[in-house]
């Protein structure tokens, strides 16, 4: 019973499930044995503690899980089981207690231990991996790593080159599986070649890269070694003397291949025939053969620095026997000599860019343009010709003025004829009939005096206007000159 304010009530009447109480907020003694009793005096159910949700504390008393960060269910106060929603046991190492975090569970991986279940991040056991499903199997390995082969109990570093990805297999695979004795190893256009070979091999460049046992080529003449003694380079193929065969370094030979001699202190090897078709011109002063190629540009064989004697295909012996490119010939910017049946350039002649011959120009340099003589011809002195041309003759509009004055004045007297002719017609429709049905009595006559009547009729017209002394001698010498030609053409009829 509790006692308060001279007033008594039973200790279940503040506290749950207790019998026996000091006050009403102290518990001292729980109703039955399905309760226990809490650190704080109070009764919690039995089922409580066997669910984990309250452990035994040192003071013989239960104590709330939820004591511990974001746990929800212990053993211990230092032993969560289980965490609240949202949450997962973690152990970041091995030394670490396991606590309850709020992580992404898919980078960790799941530990069993009796009934506990906690995790532990994929990194820890598996270097370099991101994603696992247990200490022995990753899943996804972090960037510039990879798996090798199927191999997902490691994540490799790719950037090492040991291994290479095989696009038949779309996996990633050693380079030894690939290129025999190879540590290390590299794609180069699309080809795998080896760039490090395992321990007591030596890459062998030839017509592939390979790694060979380095007491092979110690004492190979057809091999040199570079500076770091791990390269060996085949003297036919990787020497500056063309067609050497054995060599002791880069620079030098020792041998030629067959059909070679040594000559310029074992720096070339050169064919006896080349030297006696003059392919090569030999160098008094540094007592050297040189490839007429070298001296000349586009040359097969020389005589001399300055002098070919025959050019490569695609070019031409110049006039000064050099050569020049075939192209060149094409654009016409050099034309045949008949003579020498050397080329010569266009830019000989005066002002030219392109020609056809030595006579017959066709395009010039800039300010100049071809003219009528297929020669380069100054454009501002094209342009005074024209000018002084202008000045000498006829303007165009003076010119125009002229033909239209001559097509009037043809138009004028065709309309006078015509006018005539229709006058003509009009008086000989009146001639009396009679005596134009008999042509025996006069007719010729008769058809003057008509016409001598038309012509006075138009002389009439033509001095109206006039004095009259003017007008009588006008008429006397026009009615004259009819009368006179009318005389003419009789005489001609008869």
């Amino acid at each position: 019973m509790c006692y308060q304010q001279n007033v008594y009530y039973p200790c279940s009447h503040n506290l749950d499930n207790c019998i026996k109480c000091d006050n009403k907020d102290k518990c001292t003694d729980c109703i039955s044995s399905e309760f226990v009793m809490e650190e704080n005096d109070i009764c919690i159910s039995k089922t409580l503690v066997e669910q984990k949700y309250y452990y035994l504390n040192e003071n013989n008393k239960y104590s709330s899980c939820s004591k511990i960060s974001n746990c929800d269910k212990c053993n211990s106060a230092t032993d969560c089981i289980y965490c609240k929603e949202g949450f997962y046991l973690v152990k970041e190492n091995d030394i670490d207690e396991i606590e309850c975090k709020n992580v992404d569970i898919n980078y960790y991986y799941p530990i069993t231990e009796g009934t506990k279940q906690y995790y532990k991040k994929c990194d820890k056991d598996i270097i370099n991996c991101e994603k696992c499903t247990s200490s022995n199997y990753c899943t996804q390995c972090k960037n510039n790593y990879v798996f090798v082969e199927d191999d997902h109990t490691k994540c490799e570093d790719f950037s090492t080159e040991n291994y290479y990805f095989d696009n038949d297999s779309q996996k990633y695979r050693l380079c030894s599986n690939k290129l025999s004795d190879c540590d290390k190893c590299k794609f180069l256009n699309d080809i795998l070649i080896c760039t490090l070979c395992l321990s007591d091999y030596v890459l062998k460049h030839d017509e592939n890269i390979q790694c060979d046992e380095k007491l092979n080529l110690e004492d190979n003449p057809n091999y040199y070694i570079n500076d770091s003694g791990i390269n060996y380079y085949s003297c036919s193929l990787y020497n500056d003397v063309t067609n050497c065969e054995e060599c002791t370094n880069k620079e030098t030979c020792t041998k030629c291949q067959i059909n070679y001699n040594l000559y310029n202190n074992n720096k070339a090897c050169i064919k006896q025939s080349d030297i006696e078709e003059q392919k090569y011109y030999y160098d008094d002063n540094i007592q050297e053969y040189i490839p007429c190629f070298i001296l000349l540009s586009g040359c097969d064989s020389c005589n001399s620095k300055t002098k070919c004697i025959q050019c490569d295909e695609g070019f031409e012996l110049e006039i000064n026997d050099t050569c020049i490119s075939q192209s060149l010939i094409e654009e016409n910017s050099y034309y045949q000599d008949e003579d020498s049946h050397k080329y010569i350039s266009c830019t000989i002649i005066d002002n030219c860019l392109t020609c056809t011959s030595s006579s017959f120009c066709t395009s010039c340099q800039e300010g100049f343009k071809v003219n009528n003589n297929n020669k380069c011809q100054s454009i501002s002195s094209v342009d005074d010709n024209t000018n002084n041309d202008k000045k000498n003759g006829l303007s165009t509009g003076a010119i125009i003025g002229i033909v239209f004055g001559i097509v009037g004045f043809l138009l004028l007297v065709i309309g006078t004829i015509f006018y005539l002719l229709k006058k003509f017609n009009n008086k000989r429709n009146i001639i009396n009939i009679e005596t134009i049905a008999n042509p025996d009595d006069n007719i010729k006559e008769k058809v003057d005096d008509n016409i001598e009547e038309i012509v006075v009729e138009n002389i009439e017209e033509k001095i109206d206007g006039k004095t009259e002394g003017e007008a009588n001698n006008q008429k006397q010498n026009e009615v004259e000159i009819h009368h006179t030609k009318r005389r003419i053409k009789n005489s001609k009829d008869n």
